[in-house]
């Protein structure tokens, strides 16, 4: 057993144990819309947006038994329109009919939604605005995570590849780099000792 998969199995092991938490309603399930054709979550981090291959407990499955309608979806996963990572949280919608899941994935596969995140950075960031263009690939290192793709990481890859044995993953892990571009800026700067100031402030002062 190589190291690489040593690592991958270790790190499997304590995703496991943090994706077999409850999903429990009262804790997770915070509706922010709802109607008859959709219904808009917000998703707390540490749970999983949908079961997975190893069916964990996840977001999905409160949605689908709190508003699916047996006659109109009949399957969880067809209420399924995007999802977040698990320690993202933030909005998630789900279709409550295949009409509204259709069209909601024509637009998120056309690229026609804004999304917006808002990141806790620990360092400087010099710039109080920008664009980051780097396009992104799948990590073998730490699925199902996606990393910046480098001619050092395309090589890294090509070598994981190899050691795979699973054929979906390695076909999974072959795919070419997706072209990514974020569109930053610096809300406030936190200081040890003072109170919040905003992007105009020096960052070389700030910890």
């Amino acid at each position: 057993e190589t190291v690489l998969q040593y690592e991958r199995q270790k790190r499997k092991k304590m995703a496991e144990k943090r994706t077999g938490q409850p999903a429990i309603k009262e804790l997770h399930l915070q509706v922010i819309y709802q109607d008859d054709h959709l219904v808009a979550v917000n998703k707390p981090s540490g749970l999983l947006c949908v079961p997975g291959v190893n069916n964990h407990p996840s977001l999905l499955d409160l949605v689908y038994e709190e508003f699916a309608s047996p006659n109109v979806i009949d399957k969880r996963e067809k209420m399924i329109v995007h999802r977040l990572d698990m320690d993202t949280s933030g909005l998630v919608l789900f279709g409550r009919d295949q009409t509204v899941v259709k069209k909601l994935h024509e637009t998120f596969r056309s690229r026609r939604e804004t999304k917006v995140y808002q990141a806790l950075v620990c360092g400087t960031v010099h710039q109080p605005s920008g664009t980051i263009d780097l396009s992104l690939q799948r990590s073998p290192s730490h699925p199902p995570f996606m990393r910046v793709a480098t001619d050092k990481s395309e090589e890294h890859l090509a070598r994981a590849v190899n050691d795979l044995q699973h054929h979906g993953y390695r076909k999974l892990m072959k795919r070419k780099p997706k072209p990514s571009i974020t569109r930053f800026k610096v809300l406030s700067h936190e200081y040890l000792t003072a109170a919040p100031l905003g992007p105009e402030s020096p960052p070389s002062e700030s910890r």
